[in-house]
């Protein structure tokens, strides 16, 4: 069939109404892109939160960003760290590093490397390239270049530009 964004629209919406979580975080996409529908962050959000709330880790993802920034709603970093952490825990790689930068923000070392290490574990570049920076600074960890430059030449691997000058740094 021809795609047609319009009748996509259509059919999620009439699926989403009916509490299906695949056509509620579809219905978000749809409204957050503006592809068949009117392009509404408000709508985007509150169809996030519908899929959100039955457990759909990209919507809680989505959401997160949304109070992150303030976009469809109001700027609420609690929200945002709550759904980040809801994001983290069924295994977003991208909640996790951003959960991993917000504890390290608040000096929460503890739960820093907790998040950072495991979205290092999935290949994250920038939870790579943080773990090498707290291991470098000792920050939550003893002081240890050796564990840094480890951590900076996965990240370089992984093409963090940044993270192959903090590798060449480190004796």
């Amino acid at each position: 069939i021809e795609q047609d964004y319009k009748q996509a629209a259509y059919w999620s919406q009439k699926a989403a109404e009916q509490g299906v979580a695949d056509a509620q975080y579809n219905v978000a996409l749809m409204y957050y892109n503006g592809q068949g529908v009117k392009q509404d962050h408000k709508q985007a959000a509150y169809w996030y939160q519908k899929a959100a709330e039955q457990g759909a880790m990209e919507a809680q993802h989505n959401l997160a960003l949304m109070y992150d920034n303030g976009q469809g709603v109001e700027q609420d970093h609690k929200q945002a760290a709550y759904w980040f952490q809801k994001a983290a825990e069924q295994g977003s790689s991208e909640a996790q590093v951003i959960l991993g930068i917000i504890y390290r923000e608040k000096q929460n070392y503890k739960q820093a490397l907790h998040w950072l290490q495991k979205a290092a574990e999935q290949d994250q570049a920038e939870a790579q390239l943080t773990l090498g920076i707290m291991y470098a600074q000792g920050e939550g960890v003893t002081k240890n270049n050796k564990q840094a430059k480890e951590w900076f030449k996965k990240a370089c691997d992984n093409n963090l530009k940044n993270a192959c000058t903090a590798y060449n740094s480190l004796k």
